[in-house]
């Protein structure tokens, strides 16, 4: 009995046509994009990574500044200071681009001040990320007429 496979060299192109349409840079920076402007809303809000509230001030602090809401970006030059940069075409790296601005980002555990985690990726942040991807899956698929 003889079996006959024919179209593989065809579908080994359509896959590789859809690895390069998936990962690319434009891709990758869509989603670093979006992580980026979640971070700014939620620590704009007063809300952690994990959307709570920052914890508050120091009553010796908050009562010498006079101020009960904990505010990150008093300046705007810390949220302003944050950019990414694409490592690859599925890897990109979110940063601060100022040595002030890292300071004051990571640096909020210094000195007995309270740890205010603003800066990270939460569940949601994944869920926007992956329903990214999967349009850009569905627009290639069409694209290549791929399985579709």
């Amino acid at each position: 009995m003889d079996i006959n496979v024919e179209g593989l060299t065809e579908l080994k192109t359509k896959l590789e046509k859809f690895e390069a349409g998936i990962f690319r840079q434009e891709n990758i920076n869509q989603v670093a994009v979006m992580i980026k402007n979640n971070i700014f809303v939620r620590t704009n809000a007063g809300k952690d990574a994990d959307f709570k509230p920052f914890k508050p001030y120091s009553k010796k602090y908050a009562k010498k500044e006079q101020k009960t809401t904990v505010n990150l970006i008093l300046t705007g030059e810390m949220l302003n200071a944050m950019t990414f940069k694409s490592l690859s075409n599925d890897k990109a790296k979110i940063f601060f681009s100022t040595k002030s601005a890292r300071e004051k980002a990571f640096t909020s555990n210094v000195n007995g001040r309270p740890i205010r985690e603003f800066f990270g990726v939460n569940e949601k942040d994944e869920k926007e990320a992956l329903k990214l991807y999967r349009k850009e899956i569905k627009r290639v698929q069409e694209e290549i007429k791929l399985w579709v």
